[in-house]
């Protein structure tokens, strides 16, 4: 007989697992990345935006979307996450990530990411999309000022450099989550 996992109870909690995770590796890493909660964009709030700022500017933006299991719904916010961003992620419960992974298709032709996670903090990359230019400069700067605020911008700022050169510096993390060494999100 083989014992089920279980899953999460709550995307909060979902998200709370992924986000301890995430700074770790960056405290890890020792990276000066920036993390914010319930961005308000045009068009979608993203749950996570991870970022990198340079001299004022930011310099690269990946979102993700934790969802329990609605992969449908999150496949479509999480699209619309890159009028404005380099990258976009779904990270899903482990448990209930079956048809997502089934579906895997759906996520390539998006360019959407699929990682899933298990309440140990378990994290399987299932695809890692393609790094990109936003589809969008004004959503690009519109959601810069709101990632870089409260700091008020000056005439000669440029708040979205619109190139994928950021990405170097997440790459680091990327692979760091992506090791199989081990990672607990267990308090």
């Amino acid at each position: 007989m083989t014992m089920q996992t279980v899953g999460f109870r709550s995307e909060a909690e979902l998200a709370r697992c992924y986000s301890l995770l995430i700074q770790e590796a960056i405290n890890n890493l020792n990276l000066n990345i920036g993390m914010k909660y319930e961005v308000s964009a045009p068009g979608s709030i993203p749950d996570l935006v991870i970022f990198n700022e340079e001299m004022h500017a930011l310099q690269y933006v990946i979102t993700v979307e934790f969802k329990l299991c609605n992969w449908r719904r999150a496949i479509h916010q999480a699209f619309r996450h890159r009028n404005f961003g380099n990258e976009a992620y779904i990270v899903l419960d482990q448990t209930k990530s079956q048809a997502a992974i089934r579906n895997l298709e759906i996520f390539k032709k998006a360019n959407v990411g699929l990682f899933t996670i298990d309440a140990e903090g378990k994290i399987r990359t299932w695809y890692s999309p393609e790094p990109g230019l936003p589809f969008s400069k004004e959503f690009s700067q519109m959601v810069a000022r709101s990632l870089l605020s409260p700091r008020e911008p000056l005439p000669t700022d440029l708040p979205f450099i619109r190139s994928i050169r950021g990405g170097a510096v997440l790459s680091g993390l990327k692979t760091y989550m992506n090791s199989p060494s081990p990672k607990t999100c267990i308090a």
